[in-house]
């Protein structure tokens, strides 16, 4: 319990605070931090750095880790219990009030269907429901097997959104920060109009726009954060209107000597189109 209250307090001074600020100017401690955070393999959800760009993010990962969440080691995460965070609640509720028999659903980024798992243990989708998961190659490869041994009903497993095809829901949680354009490959997505949009575990803040590095555990991966403000703007201007905002509040972005970077929680949100 101590050990658990010291690294709360080491936590807030590094990243929620001018101390860290401080610190982080000293010769070699950001360097040192570096080599501890991104080879930690018994954590996950460290973060590292901040940065312009993927491409930059993607060079300041060492060579000598894996990267990005196209592996068997990133696969083996969703071989797990399902979560209870209190956020999978709010996006259930939007997807109970959006869905309608016979509707297809594409879920990106959704692991071995980990929001449909939990949907459906606690409640009936509407009749006919298809929900197609898009995944990395080896994330969707672990998800079939999955559906082939009968762990899984009702779900698809493809590795692109064009396999995927149009929608009538588009959901992702917690998946569009680890893609290069994240917020282009939505764009895409309503481009084809679907009826609604639910999206939850977004890391978005009230000022910065940036890119850092998030040691999930098997991987590091560059990681996007999105101004709010601009984020629901891009959403809204191609002709849809923000229905409901929550917080996420098991979700944070903590990163050592940048405490202006600082998000205290995530955010869901869910949209619906304007047109009729």
């Amino acid at each position: 319990m101590l050990t658990s209250a010291l690294t709360s307090v080491a936590r807030i001074s590094l990243c929620r605070s001018g101390i860290g600020g401080l610190i982080g100017q000293a010769p070699g401690v950001r360097a040192a931090y570096s080599r501890w955070a991104l080879y930690r393999l018994n954590v996950g959800g460290v973060f590292n750095g901040c940065f312009g760009s993927w491409d930059e993010a993607m060079a300041a990962i060492p060579s000598d880790r894996l990267a990005g969440w196209d592996h068997d080691a990133a696969a083996a995460i969703f071989d797990a219990p399902l979560s209870r965070q209190p956020s999978v609640y709010a996006s259930m509720f939007w997807l109970s009030q959006l869905l309608r028999p016979g509707d297809r659903i594409v879920d990106l980024g959704g692991g071995a269907a980990i929001t449909q798992r939990l949907h459906t243990a606690r409640a009936p989708l509407p009749r006919g429901v298809h929900w197609t998961v898009v995944e990395t190659p080896a994330v969707a490869r672990f998800g079939a097997s999955l559906a082939e041994k009968g762990d899984l009903g009702g779900v698809t497993f493809v590795d692109s959104l064009d396999a995927a095809g149009a929608c009538d829901v588009f959901f992702s949680a917690g998946a569009m920060q680890y893609m290069p354009d994240g917020l282009g490959t939505l764009g895409a997505v309503l481009a084809k109009r679907p009826r609604a949009v639910v999206l939850n575990k977004l890391p978005l803040a009230a000022a910065a726009d940036y890119w850092t590095l998030q040691n999930f555990g098997p991987a590091v991966c560059p990681y996007r954060v999105w101004r709010r403000s601009d984020f629901i703007a891009a959403v809204t201007a191609q002709g849809y209107a923000l229905k409901d905002a929550w917080d996420v509040v098991e979700l944070a972005c903590d990163i050592p000597f940048h405490p202006e970077l600082y998000v205290p929680m995530f955010a869901g949100l869910a949209f619906v189109r304007t047109d009729p």
